[in-house]
Parts: structure tokens; sequence; C-alpha cells
């Protein structure tokens, strides 16, 4: 029985969501909101001090938030190896 392998060399690239599903609007007495997320390929998402893994599963992350009147802004930041993006999602109060 004869046997061969080759190396296979897979180039990295930045990491990419596949899903992300956001509230349009939360109360301004919030103390959290629900984030649903999902990559194409395993990353680690950064939202303010946590770090969570995230893959191609839709994964649901609570956020802790302060309360208030004005806009939310969030920068969440997908790091996979060397590449990082950041998406900054805006929720209306």
């Amino acid at each position: 029985m004869a046997h061969a392998s080759i190396s296979v060399t897979v180039t990295p690239s930045p990491p990419v969501l596949r899903s992300l599903q956001a509230p349009r609007r939360i109360s301004a007495k919030a103390r959290s909101l629900t984030l649903a997320i999902a990559s194409l390929a395993p990353a680690t998402l950064k939202v303010g001090r946590r770090h969570v893994p995230i893959d191609r599963t839709l994964r649901r992350i609570r956020i802790l938030v302060r309360p208030g009147r004005k806009r939310l802004t969030l920068p969440l930041t997908l790091r996979s190896g060397r590449f990082t993006t950041v998406i900054p999602i805006s929720v209306a109060r």
C-alpha cells in the first residue's frame, strides 16, 4: 500500500464577522446589552476589558454598560493571530 504526503501552507487572514446582531435601542436605565456574534474563523472578541473567544457558531454575549441618555458607542475588537479588526457599533438610548 502506497502512502504520500504533501505540506500545505495556510496564509493567515484578518478576522471577518459572519454575523452581528445588536439591539437598535436600549433603555436609558439599562445596565447591560446582549450581542449575538459569529466570525468566519476562530478569533478573540474584546469589548472593554472582556475577552471572549468566538468562532462560526452564533454566540450571545452580555455586555455591562453604564446607564445614560447619550448614544452608546462600543468598539468591538476582533483579534486572530497577528491581525486585528475594529468594528464600532452604536446603539440609541
